[in-house]
């Protein structure tokens, strides 16, 4: 077994009970085994981002459980009390293996490959099927901290609905809203790589020129305002009468039914999301007529379904566009996590805590990362 000195305590970012990020987070110390099984990898952790995902499930409304852990101190819940870890996504540095672990090695950067992994703590214990490498310790660290740590969750999703439901040609077009997402940015560099034209809705905001030339130079054909059904219309009546041929959808409503009218016959309209929490209608005759085709998107399904060697050349193809600079992933703001109860004051915990809960707030800007630094 190779191993390092690993703590019997650990800083995180936890839970009692659901709901909203800023009434129910706080910063504690939690407990982590010190005793390695045969089967098992220790981590630090080093960043983690926070997506629209990992605020759901805090507020109680993502069918994903989160990992339950025990408070050791730190925090206003009594010592023992039972918390959850949520993040889902992560990268992290192993530091110790068990007996029986060949396949991963001290050094080497892991991902998680498993649901409600818990990201949000600064150590972890887990088995090694609960994680991939993406990045070995004898590898070039060609892989900056932010990428790798923002793997799981926006790239394959991108990279997956782009593949799994039309056979994509050169010139075709995509048409999605929440555009100027995560998700948004990689549909927009992916389909670029493929030839593919991209109409990409937004939320008007008094920056939208300067949204607008972003998303341009990342390579979107077209950046629209979400809401101006004339422009959407005119813009495919010119340039692509024939309808786009696929519809990514992470909003819902209203923004969802408009891009139904832009769809060629027999497209699919990809739901992955729903910020508005608003139904996502549909004119029956776009069933009837057009054969529009209505579906569903989760990343996490995908990964129960794929073998773990489809998971990984998925991975594979993804960290090479990034270390080739064919995908850039969006700005972060980093948040560090006090690692010490000596540095983690009051306003140290508060102020964490708000930046966690900032992040579902409209026009950011830049996505939340979580780092813990060793």
């Amino acid at each position: 077994m190779s191993t390092t000195t690993l703590p019997s305590s650990t800083a995180a970012i936890v839970l009692e009970a659901p709901g909203a990020p800023g009434s129910v987070l706080r910063y504690a110390h939690i407990a982590i085994p010190t005793d390695l099984a045969d089967d098992a990898v220790a981590l630090h952790i080093l960043a983690a981002p926070i997506n629209p995902s990992d605020l759901s499930a805090v507020q109680g409304v993502y069918p994903i459980q989160m990992a339950p852990v025990a408070v050791t101190g730190g925090s206003a819940f009594p010592e023992g009390t039972t918390v959850r870890v949520p993040g889902f996504e992560c990268a992290a540095e192993v530091v110790a293996v068990g007996s029986a672990v060949s396949d991963i090695a001290v050094g080497d950067w892991v991902i998680p490959n498993k649901g409600g992994f818990g990201a949000w703590r600064a150590h972890a214990v887990v088995p090694e099927s609960e994680v991939l490498v993406i990045q070995r310790a004898d590898e070039a660290h060609s892989l900056k901290v932010a990428d790798a740590a923002t793997m799981i969750v926006n790239p394959p999703t991108a990279y997956r609905m782009l593949r799994d439901f039309e056979t994509l040609k050169e010139g075709d077009v995509v048409v999605q809203n929440a555009a100027n997402s995560a998700v948004g940015r990689y549909v927009i560099q992916m389909a670029r790589n493929l030839g593919v034209r991209t109409v990409n809705l937004v939320r008007d905001r008094p920056e939208f020129d300067a949204l607008a030339a972003d998303l341009t130079s990342l390579g979107a054909t077209a950046v629209i305002r979400d809401g101006d059904l004339d422009a959407l219309k005119g813009w495919f009546a010119e340039h692509a009468p024939q309808g786009a041929r696929l519809a990514f959808n992470a909003v819902g409503g209203a923004s969802a039914a408009r891009m139904v009218e832009v769809l060629g016959k027999g497209a699919h309209h990809v739901t992955y999301g729903a910020m508005s929490r608003d139904p996502v209608p549909v004119n029956a005759t776009a069933l009837i007529f057009k054969d529009i085709k209505m579906v569903g998107f989760w990343m996490s399904e995908w990964k129960k379904q794929a073998s773990r060697e489809a998971t990984v050349e998925m991975y594979d193809a993804l960290v090479a566009a990034i270390r080739a600079g064919e995908v850039i992933g969006p700005e972060f703001e980093h948040v560090e996590v006090p690692l010490s109860l000596d540095d983690a004051t009051e306003e140290r915990q508060a102020e964490v805590v708000a930046n966690v809960a900032k992040a579902g707030s409209s026009f950011l800007g830049k996505k939340i990362l979580l780092v813990f630094p060793h």
